[in-house]
């Protein structure tokens, strides 16, 4: 069974990274090998499948790979990437408790890689807004602010948050602490820069916050 998966995994990943090779700058490529990934990840019940085909989605709708040498990511439409990452998780959310349990797991995964990528666009869309490409995707004319984006981010994180206590769901009310973790840092350091003071306060925050996350797992472990 081990054998046979790992088979599956290489297979897939092989195949995908050769259609890229051979098609590199091809929407059509990409749409491709997102769908292979898809396909695969049913077929094989494959976990990591069915996380890099939601990644493989983001990249052809959402954003844009870098040269073949260079290991980054660029997202040029926050916006686009919040709603539409939004609509997927919560979606894939509401369809893992009407399919079967193998299936469900799938469900669940690719929608806890929805989360990340909506955080992600949030994340990048706080520290640059969104704006029309001229030359740099970071020195065109802003369409949304950035601080537009970090007030959207903080309001979506205590919802999600709240929304997931009352349901008990322990993973994204993690999930929304380190995003809210990471959020808070990313403005702290904007805004007053990293002197000893501020790495002073911070780190102390984040003490503060540790401890409060840990009692928090507690109470929604006697919770269950």
């Amino acid at each position: 069974m081990i054998l046979a998966q790992t088979c599956t995994l290489m297979g897939v990943l092989l195949v995908g990274a050769a259609i890229i090779d051979l098609y590199p700058e091809s929407v059509g490529a990409l749409v491709a090998v997102t769908a292979l990934l898809a396909l695969f990840s049913l077929v094989a019940r494959s976990g990591l499948l069915v996380v890099l085909a939601t990644l493989a989605l983001s990249v052809t709708i959402c954003a844009s790979s870098s040269e073949p040498h260079q290991y980054t990511l660029e997202m040029k439409d926050p916006s686009t990437t919040v709603i539409l990452f939004s609509i997927g998780a919560f979606g894939l959310y509401q369809l893992s408790s009407r399919v079967p349990t193998d299936y469900r797991r799938l469900a669940i995964l690719s929608a806890r890689t929805s989360v990340f990528l909506v955080n992600a666009g949030f994340w990048v869309g706080s520290l640059w807004g969104e704006r029309v490409e001229r030359g740099s995707p970071w020195r065109g004319e802003v369409i949304i602010d950035e601080r537009v984006y970090a007030v959207t981010w903080a309001i979506a994180i205590f919802t999600v948050a709240a929304w997931a206590w009352r349901r008990n769901l322990r993973w994204t009310v993690n999930a929304m602490a380190i995003f809210g973790g990471i959020h808070l840092f990313t403005q702290w350091f904007v805004y007053f820069d990293a002197t000893p003071g501020t790495l002073l306060i911070g780190g102390l925050v984040a003490l503060i916050i540790g401890m409060g996350l840990k009692k928090l797992n507690s109470r929604m472990g006697n919770m269950s």
